[in-house]
């Protein structure tokens, strides 16, 4: 897995208080990652087909088909295109990354500068979008940022019908809208019904009210068809059996903590108060007494009437970051080397015998860590709306795949999905870097 520095992400609010920052104003610049399938443009390609019956046996045929998800690439992936004026990307801008090839005539063409500016000229006019923007480009792929989905349909139909010429004797062979990230080593994906994505998107944000930049370690997603990670609706009876442990209710095995050192006791307090005052969108979890590290210091919770992850705030923390947690409801070890093959890390081990507690911490960043805990007065189960998201080491899915129990399902562009040993789902996903 590729190392991801810290500070690429600003985590400052779990370290200490900003008494600058104007609370409402910085509730509302809060940003928790949202993508509707819906909303995924088409992707348009060159197909190759072969045929005996045809003359030459080799046609090219253009062609249009739908993403289940879009493709991942790193926002620092290629080199910066040069260019007058600089704007800001953020993840609601529609980006794509356009594929070319040298045609017969020139097979040393490539996309430096003067070419870029070239292709932006003449897409721009295909598109109508006077704004197109090309960001980055390596090789001969380019980054170019739309101004709306409608221009890039445009351009789309024009590249369907052939409209489009050869550009300094580079063709054009493949349009596809990507997500520009700086990915953490895991993040937690969960997914909703269809228009239910932005409620639970602002919810999530009114956590982190005294946080004011991207927060990666939560992604919400709208699935088109089915809006679980699982095999069964969490509204199923199916799924209501499982949350059910000899007549209690057991736990989401999947939760997030925020850990907030003394310094930023007032931000941890600002965080708890919006659960406390708001009883309709959150409620309390208990845990065993023997999991939290002090008295007091963690507060666990979950959004009310619906499934989803288990969140905590962790007060007083001796250090700040995010915490992934994993409840494990019986062989831990097994847990433990399914995670090793994922993140390539070796855990910290804990075991506390007289409480009969047991935690494996993975150390994915000075400010993120993986901890699975397992504790017999705890039973989970797993969270059918959310998965744990990694990085695919090496981008090797075969050799991934064999090395997995159960194996890997391919779920669309660069992303596979499997379960953990205890049916958690799991997604690992290529990146373009």
């Amino acid at each position: 897995m590729a190392d991801v520095k810290d500070e690429e992400f600003d985590l400052t609010f779990l370290d200490e208080d900003d008494i600058d920052v104007d609370v409402p104003d910085a509730a509302s610049t809060r940003l928790i990652h949202l993508d509707k399938d819906t909303e995924i443009p088409k992707r348009y390609l060159i197909r190759k087909i072969f045929s005996p019956h045809l003359e030459p046996p080799a046609h090219y045929h253009p062609a249009a088909e739908e993403s289940q998800r879009r493709k991942k690439v790193h926002s620092k992936w290629g080199t910066e295109v040069i260019k007058g004026r600089h704007s800001y990307s953020n993840q609601d801008d529609l980006v794509a990354l356009l594929s070319f090839e040298n045609t017969s005539s020139s097979r040393n063409s490539s996309l430096d500068e003067t070419t870029i500016r070239k292709v932006r000229q003449v897409l721009s006019q295909k598109s109508g979008d006077d704004n197109l923007e090309p960001l980055r480009h390596s090789a001969l792929q380019l980054l170019m940022k739309f101004s709306s989905t409608a221009t890039y349909d445009k351009l789309g139909q024009c590249f369907l019908e052939g409209k489009i010429e050869e550009i300094s004797h580079l063709k054009l062979t493949e349009i596809q809208a990507v997500s520009l990230i700086i990915p953490p080593p895991c993040f937690i994906e969960i997914a909703m019904p269809t228009d239910e994505g932005s409620n639970l998107k602002e919810t999530l944000s009114s956590l982190l009210v005294s946080h004011h930049s991207t927060f990666p370690f939560l992604s919400v997603r709208e699935p088109e068809h089915k809006f679980n990670n699982g095999s069964s609706p969490s509204n199923s009876p199916a799924s209501k059996t499982r949350r059910v442990d000899n007549g209690g209710l057991t736990k989401p095995a999947v939760g997030v903590m925020l850990m907030f050192t003394q310094r930023a006791e007032k931000n941890s307090e600002s965080c708890l108060s919006v659960v406390r005052g708001n009883s309709k969108e959150w409620e309390q979890v208990n845990v065993p007494q023997g999991i939290a590290e002090g008295p007091g210091d963690e507060v666990y919770f979950k959004a009310a009437n619906r499934e989803g992850p288990v969140f905590a705030v962790k007060k007083l923390s001796p250090g700040s970051g995010v915490r992934i947690i994993l409840f494990v409801n019986k062989d831990i070890d097994e847990v433990e080397h399914f995670y090793h093959l994922i993140t390539g890390k070796q855990p910290l081990h804990l075991n506390k015998i007289e409480e009969g507690l047991s935690t494996r911490t993975f150390p994915l960043s000075p400010k993120l860590e993986l901890q699975l805990v397992c504790h017999p007065a705890l039973t989970s189960h797993p969270v059918k709306n959310a998965a744990l998201c990694f990085m695919l080491k090496g981008n090797d899915v075969n050799e991934m795949c064999s090395e997995i129990p159960g194996g890997l399902r391919n779920i669309g562009e660069g992303h596979w999905q499997g379960k953990d040993p205890e049916g958690n789902a799991v997604i690992l996903y290529s990146l373009l870097k």
